[in-house]
């Protein structure tokens, strides 16, 4: 079975950020109340290393060079950093989604445990994909790391039992019951696999690659981060919230 030092990063950071209308990336968007220049990115990359995941994968486009010269081979960091460019996809005029950036990375993460986390988003504790890399580890095929939220319309929302499974993946609905959503993950080798089967023959949204993997009996966890915070920058309203997040260990 592989190890987490043997698993891989998967950063998608292929998106256009329009929302926020920048002229440079929206992952390199400098935090607030930090010395120097800490771009959001680097917090994502910060918490995989700290679960000893070292070997990562930026999914990105032919725009985002600047990215690239931030982040160059994450020596610096002490990480080892490749760079896979999400392909358009052309045939049906589908927009590509994040299920197909993180199938982009396949041929890199293949065999391998993966560490997945949005470059746009605050995350704490440093330590939040320890418990998801255990999970998998133990045999679990995903693991969903939650956050409690009061804007379920924007995001992933999770069913889950009492013992933890996973029941449901209920994307961004108008209302509901649900108070847990999704925001960082952890997968084995099986998952991956299936997500790459997936995207060739049915290609779906993740929430959908999701449901579909439950249907055909994989194993998922449902784990509620330990004094979790998370903030995802999408909005020009979410970024004026980033200097009232804690950077805390």
């Amino acid at each position: 079975m592989p190890s987490r030092g043997e698993a891989v990063g998967i950063v998608p950071a292929a998106g256009k950020g329009t929302r926020l209308g920048l002229p440079f990336p929206k992952e390199l968007w400098p935090l607030p109340g930090v010395p120097g220049f800490l771009p959001v990115a680097q917090l994502t990359v910060q918490n995989m290393l700290a679960a000893s995941v070292t070997r990562l994968a930026f999914v990105i486009t032919d725009e985002k060079a600047a990215v690239i010269r931030h982040f160059r081979s994450g020596a610096a960091l002490g990480a080892e950093i490749a760079y896979v460019c999400q392909e358009a996809v052309s045939e049906t005029s589908r927009s590509a989604g994040l299920s197909d950036a993180l199938d982009a990375a396949y041929s890199l993460a293949r065999g391998r445990h993966v560490a997945f986390g949005m470059p746009d988003t605050l995350v704490s504790p440093r330590t939040c994909f320890v418990p998801l890399l255990a999970a998998v580890e133990a045999g679990a095929d995903l693991a969903l790391g939650l956050f409690e939220t009061a804007e379920p319309e924007k995001f992933g929302m999770v069913d889950f039992a009492e013992d933890g499974r996973v029941r449901a993946v209920v994307d961004k609905p108008a209302s509901t019951d649900l108070d847990w959503m999704w925001g960082i993950a952890a997968w084995s080798a099986a998952f991956g696999d299936f997500l790459h089967r997936t995207m060739a023959e049915a290609p779906t949204d993740f929430a959908g690659v999701m449901n579909a993997a439950l249907e055909a009996g994989l194993d998922a966890r449902a784990l509620p981060v330990d004094g979790g915070r998370y903030l995802d920058l999408g909005t020009p309203g979410d970024v004026g919230r980033a200097g009232e997040f804690t950077l805390g260990d």
